[in-house]
């Protein structure tokens, strides 16, 4: 029996459902929603993984836009976010577990959909926030990426200072051997970013 032949785009699509690709190359696939969608080849379900996170991925932009330096505050309260439309009427749908912060968003909802159509192009007719209820507040719509942020940013911080760099210098420059000398300068600076990022994470 002859295999059915695999495109680029469905490999791609099925690495990233699987969670082989992610970050960057993720956002990058997103990009390319439009023209992977007018791929008949491509399943239903696989689509809608994609529109999934994509929609996911422009709210949470609209959240930085809005709130700034508080955005991460505010997404940890964000259970889902997903955008539907029924008899031509398209909806996005917001889960909230947080009465304070979803009133907040209420009084943005417009510049919520200006700022995706402008941004995105994406026309929303309608704007509705749920409180998020039992199952549903279990879910962090936002997790995973907040804690890669946070992480990145005490990687940041754990870097070495021009002062520190020079007194791991000075304290190799004793040994002779050019090859010795720079592997102890590489650990010895990777023993103190390591010190350092712990400290940061406590």
């Amino acid at each position: 029996m002859a295999q059915k032949k695999v495109t680029t785009n469905e490999y791609s699509v099925e690495r990233y459902r699987n969670g082989g690709i992610h970050g960057a190359s993720a956002k990058k696939l997103m990009k390319e929603l439009p023209l992977l969608s007018k791929n008949k080849d491509l399943e239903k379900q696989q689509y809608a993984a994609l529109r999934a996170e994509k929609v996911r991925e422009m709210f949470k932009e609209c959240v930085k836009r809005l709130y700034k330096e508080n955005a991460p505050f505010v997404l940890e309260y964000i259970n889902a976010a997903y955008i539907l439309e029924d008899n031509g009427i398209k909806s996005l749908h917001i889960y909230i577990n947080d009465a304070s912060i979803r009133s907040d968003i209420n009084t943005k909802q417009q510049l919520i959909l200006l700022f995706l159509k402008e941004k995105y192009g994406e026309e929303v007719d309608e704007f509705k926030s749920y409180p998020s209820r039992f199952e549903m507040r279990k879910r962090k719509a936002y997790e995973k990426e907040q804690k890669e942020e946070q992480q990145a940013k005490l990687k940041a911080k754990a870097q070495l200072t021009s002062s520190e760099k020079e007194k791991i210098k000075e304290a190799v420059g004793r040994v002779e051997n050019p090859g010795l000398r720079k592997a102890l300068e590489k650990a010895m600076i990777a023993d103190m970013k390591a010190k350092k990022l712990e400290k940061l994470s406590e």
